[in-house]
């Protein structure tokens, strides 16, 4: 398992565990606390591992797609959301599970980790079919994946964490590092062994070249 399935499979976690929240019943205090224990340890050992070892990484593999300041830009944006994070985490402390002010805390950790937003599809994952197409040597159907893949950038050139696949509007965080990552392995993968260029995102005409 590689950095961004592993970083995708917590954050399926973590939006387990609030949907968890949502079943128990208001009520019943022990048990929102002890699902909230648990969340919260997912929480902020997610944001210290993305900070220490994945943010770090981003920032040295490139530049993205959206110009010169947009892997900082992402990496800024998605530490500001864990600072969030931990100052609601903080809030839920001086509270009892369960009271109102211990679910507004619980509330405002969930719409800093993005989890109200409205499920999508993944966009790595068409960019690891990519890669694992292209390492078949089925690499034109990689290439067609590639180039419609690469053209749900926006305006900016940047791509977010998920999709509709109906509206193709843009959901979960925007910009998404992961979903950069996965374009540039892809990317590799199709140069394959034929000493072609690397494919590289255009914002103007949001296809690959």
């Amino acid at each position: 398992m590689d950095i961004t399935e592993l970083i995708l499979h917590q954050h399926h976690d973590q939006r387990r565990a609030f949907a968890l929240l949502d079943d128990v019943s208001h009520e019943d205090a022990a048990t929102l606390g002890t699902v909230w224990s648990r969340l919260k340890v997912l929480l902020e050992v997610h944001a210290e591992a993305e900070e220490k070892f994945f943010y770090p990484r981003l920032l040295k593999l490139g530049t993205g797609g959206g110009g010169a300041d947009s892997a900082a830009s992402g990496t800024e944006d998605a530490i500001k959301d864990h600072n969030e994070i931990r100052q609601a985490v903080r809030e839920v402390a001086q509270h009892p599970a369960g009271s109102d002010d211990w679910w507004a805390g619980v509330l405002k950790a969930r719409e800093a980790n993005g989890m109200d937003a409205e499920e999508g599809a993944f966009l790595a994952c068409s960019f690891w079919l990519v890669t694992a197409l292209a390492s078949l040597g089925r690499r034109q159907e990689a290439a067609l994946l590639m180039d419609g893949s690469v053209a749900l950038v926006n305006d900016l050139g940047l791509l977010s964490e998920q999709m509709d696949p109906g509206s193709r509007a843009m959901l979960g965080n925007i910009p998404q590092g992961l979903s950069h990552l996965a374009l540039v392995n892809a990317a590799f993968a199709l140069q394959g062994d034929d000493g072609g260029g690397l494919r590289a995102v255009n914002p103007e005409r949001g296809s690959a070249q």
